[in-house]
């Protein structure tokens, strides 16, 4: 059962509050609740402005950072599983974004590439997106931000040492 403070701080922030389940911990339901309300407010935003989902729309970002890109390196790019870039990359070639080729060095692999037109959709929607994730940046004062930054860390690094490779 929770302590009443903790329940308090929970009742007091119903956008991450809600839906506690008993046996989980505060970090792992905190951080779950805004991540899905990140992810589910960018890919709104996204939708609302083009005509791209959220995995297709990171697609596109790392093909305008990266040249040429392997769908392996666009998933580690995009952090999406394998069947999400799949269908963005599918996506995005229906649409005119990019172009698919064989990979000269592996005949089994393709590279993809964006073009001229994905090029300029990118452009017309970067300063959306970038705008939001701004945003959140300075919602924060510098302190807040090196705080949230160093929690989150703490936090990663307990998941991470915990994992069966790691001991």
């Amino acid at each position: 059962m929770m302590n009443k403070p903790t329940q308090q701080i929970l009742d007091d922030l119903p956008s991450i509050g809600g839906g506690y389940t008993p046996g989980t911990s505060l970090v792992t339901h905190i951080s779950y609740k805004l991540s899905s309300l990140l992810l589910l407010e960018l890919e709104s935003l996204i939708k609302n402005n083009s005509s791209l989902n959220l995995a297709s729309w990171r697609a596109l970002r790392g093909l305008s950072t990266i040249e040429s890109s392997s769908q392996k390196e666009l998933v580690q790019f995009a952090n999406v599983d394998q069947g999400q870039m799949s269908r963005a990359l599918t996506d995005l070639e229906k649409k005119g974004f990019v172009i698919s080729q064989r990979s000269k060095e592996d005949k089994r692999s393709w590279r993809f590439s964006i073009t001229e037109e994905g090029q300029l959709y990118h452009t017309q929607l970067s300063p959306i997106v970038d705008s939001f994730h701004q945003e959140l940046t300075n919602s924060l004062t510098a302190s807040e931000l090196e705080t949230y930054v160093q929690l989150s860390a703490k936090v990663a690094a307990i998941v991470v040492n915990k994992r069966p490779e790691n001991s």
